[in-house]
């Protein structure tokens, strides 16, 4: 049988310097050959205030003191954000839902100086790095519930990471949902650990939740999840997908999601191209 590869989700953080490194090589996550189909909400854990939106294009994060987002009002988290979950009314059943969260996390609250027309950087290190890989995690109208994932990536001990820490993180929640009497509405991700104030290139946090759902349709659909992370800088990295299959006529409908960490509007080498490598 043909494969039809219909939604493809590749997870890596993009963080902005002077070279280019794959941290975590991605590796297959999970498979679907499914009648249905995949969504993704998210949103950031850090801004320039914690209630407002941040929508000043012209202005990179390096200059800004980031703030925890927080809008629970619930004293139990140091900071929350939230997105719409909307399945589809024909969806029958979720069959997969991922949890995915990242930060800058060198220091605990980091401050910045200028010196002689440069910035130097300092703060409290954070070295204990266990409390990167559990968050909170509330479902439509039911309470918090701690998330324990798997650390896919932390720079902290790694070279050529370890100025700025950055980590992503993972958990599969599927059963979580599968067992929600309501899985439509408002789902919050709260105590993110991420460095306040400043570090060297901005600091950065969200988180990202990936849903695979089964739903009636003419065509089944060949969905993959791939985990992993990669240091963007001046040279691109290449991503090579392997047994990409796909029906010898008709048309073809392809959609890629990728998870970025730190990517700056005034970065015009920000992108992502799919390219063929026999016409280059």
């Amino acid at each position: 049988m043909r494969k039809l590869l219909t939604h493809l989700i590749i997870f890596f953080a993009f963080f902005y310097q002077g070279f280019t490194q794959v941290a975590t090589s991605f590796k297959t996550n999970k498979t679907f050959y499914i009648y249905g189909d995949a969504l993704v909400i998210g949103n950031n854990s850090l801004s320039k205030d914690v209630i407002k939106p941040f929508n000043e294009l012209s202005i990179a994060n390096d200059d800004i003191p980031m703030s925890f987002v927080d809008i629970d009002n619930d004293n139990s988290t140091f900071n929350s954000s939230s997105s719409i979950l909307q399945l589809p009314d024909n969806q029958n059943n979720i069959v997969f839902a991922a949890l995915y969260w990242t930060a800058t996390y060198s220091y605990i609250k980091g401050e910045r100086r200028s010196q002689n027309g440069q910035f130097f950087f300092s703060g409290k290190r954070q070295k204990d790095r266990s409390l990167i890989s559990k968050v909170k995690l509330k479902l439509p109208n039911q309470d918090y519930q701690t998330v324990k994932g798997n650390v896919i990536f932390d720079g902290y001990k790694k070279s050529g990471f370890h100025l700025n820490s950055p980590y992503a993180c993972y958990a599969d929640i599927t059963n979580l949902f599968q067992n929600a009497k309501e899985k439509n509405g408002e789902i919050t991700v709260a105590n993110i650990h991420a460095t306040e104030g400043f570090v060297a290139g901005g600091s950065s946090a969200g988180w990202m939740l990936y849903i695979v759902y089964e739903a009636p349709s003419d065509k089944p659909k060949y969905i993959t999840t791939f985990n992993g992370f990669a240091h963007v800088g001046t040279e691109p990295v290449v991503i090579n997908l392997k047994d990409f299959k796909s029906p010898e006529e008709g048309n073809i409908t392809t959609n890629l999601t990728l998870a970025t960490l730190e990517g700056d509007s005034d970065i015009t080498e920000d992108e992502c191209i799919i390219a063929n490598p026999n016409l280059k």
